[in-house]
């Protein structure tokens, strides 16, 4: 109680210009964003694509190279240019699509003026006190000042340029424990999480102090500290913390004011994390693809400021531009007439998919795991372990995974020809007859008339 009054006191001791009733802002247009009284902040239309056709309405970094989009409302359905964004004449805040339609609102009405404050949270106000604010809703990002309460949560973006509702959420269940989950798209069923802090029953909040530091304020009034990095001055950076598409919940800083340094570049900066390794981290033995799609493998290197999702050889991505969706094979076998001798097994070290084998062998060497595989259509990967095990993996693999610290020998079938898989000869005969009997019909027709 005592952090959100200090919360509430330090929004409304915050200076800005008050936005009146029936100002209207237009997507497309010289007036499509309000600032915040310094200018770092901006409240609007943000294009979502190159083009500007299409826009979300946001709050967004608007000083710093590039933009970082902090909050939005209705992400998954972004309106096109001419839509408007208005405060009303009863005190709301009203977005209605090109055609006049009304398709998202805000506050609870009676709101007099609205803002966009200095700390990037935008307010709705009736007589100084606040009605609504942008800061109890958060999308991915929470900001210095925010905090996440009990029940709330935030969910990733699809992907760098899509906004709608990605495939991972931090939650701050109402058990007291704060938790990473994997989602299911588009329905957004939770999966095991795979990262928490036990606090079931003492849990109170995720803080995002002004100071910079962000950790969970439990209900003894102890603070454990989430991200175990430096804390930044939020005079000298600005700051924000993501759940970025690929389920890492990262802390960013960029240097204020040309404040550059040889250690911090004009850029947003990762300086903490968690967890430490997704790859190594998410494990989902129940449903669920892991860290990247079906069929591809997780691989983070350096310091893991990105995480790769890869093909194994043989497959290649189902969409390039949505690396979720998994991976197809290039030449997948027909069981019906399998041969091995059309196909090969491509050794991968450090690589597993752990849950998606149907047969074990123990006491085997190598190459008997792979003629095993050879001999089985429907066995897409071998993988082979301390000598002597050996596990058959069928289609759709999942949770796979490369590093050091996976000790196993995957073995990938891949076909021995570069071009597409040939028809079989029944399938051959039977187009070729089909063919045939067309152009008899034809000629018989000709013949009669």
């Amino acid at each position: 109680f005592l952090l959100v009054l200090l919360l509430t006191q330090t929004i409304t001791a915050q200076s800005y210009s008050n936005i009146t009733q029936g100002t209207t802002l237009t997507a497309g247009s010289s007036t499509s964003s309000w600032l915040s009284p310094s200018g770092d902040f901006a409240f609007g239309f943000y294009p979502t694509d190159a083009q500007a056709s299409l826009f979300l309405v946001a709050i967004w970094f608007e000083s710093t190279s590039p933009k970082a989009v902090v909050w939005s409302a209705k992400r998954d359905a972004p309106v096109r240019s001419g839509s408007t964004l208005q405060l009303t004449s009863d005190g709301r805040l009203s977005l209605k699509d090109e055609g006049g339609n009304e398709v998202w609102s805000a506050g609870p009405a009676n709101a007099s003026a609205a803002a966009v404050l200095d700390s990037g949270n935008v307010v709705l106000t009736a007589s100084g006190d606040i009605l609504w604010q942008s800061f109890a809703f958060p999308t991915d990002t929470l900001l210095p000042g925010q905090v996440l309460g009990q029940g709330s949560y935030l969910r990733s973006q699809l992907t760098d340029s899509d906004f709608s509702g990605g495939r991972f959420e931090l939650a701050a269940q109402t058990s007291g424990q704060l938790q990473l989950l994997p989602l299911a798209i588009p329905s957004g069923n939770q999966y095991d999480p795979y990262w928490f802090i036990d606090t079931n029953g003492s849990g109170f909040q995720l803080v995002y102090n002004e100071s910079g530091s962000i950790y969970v304020a439990l209900t003894n009034g102890a603070l454990l500290n989430v991200t175990m990095g430096l804390v930044y001055s939020t005079e000298n950076f600005f700051q924000r913390t993501r759940l970025d598409p690929d389920g890492v919940f990262r802390q960013y800083i960029y240097p204020k004011n040309g404040r550059a340094t040889a250690s911090w570049s004009s850029k947003w900066n990762a300086v903490a994390k968690v967890p430490a390794d997704i790859c190594r981290a998410l494990q989902s033995s129940g449903a669920g693809s892991g860290t990247c799609g079906f069929n591809s493998y997780c691989s983070s290197g350096g310091d893991q400021s990105e995480v790769d999702c890869l093909c194994p050889p043989g497959f290649s991505f189902i969409d390039p531009e949505r690396k979720y969706k998994g991976c197809e094979q290039d030449f997948p076998p027909n069981c019906k007439r399998y041969d091995p001798a059309h196909f090969n097994l491509i050794p991968m070290d450090n690589a597993d998919w752990p849950f998606s084998d149907y047969e074990h062998y123990t006491n085997v060497n190598e190459d008997q795991c792979r003629q095993y595989c050879l001999e089985d259509c429907l066995c897409a990967v071998a993988i082979f372990w301390d000598g002597k095990e050996c596990w058959k993996k069928k289609l759709p693999l999942s949770n796979g995974k490369m590093g050091s610290y996976i000790d196993r020998r995957a073995l990938i079938k891949v076909s021995k020809t570069n071009n597409t898989s040939p028809l079989l000869p029944s399938v051959v005969v039977k187009k070729e007859r089909k063919a045939l009997i067309q152009i008899g019909a034809v000629l018989l027709g000709c013949s009669d008339f």
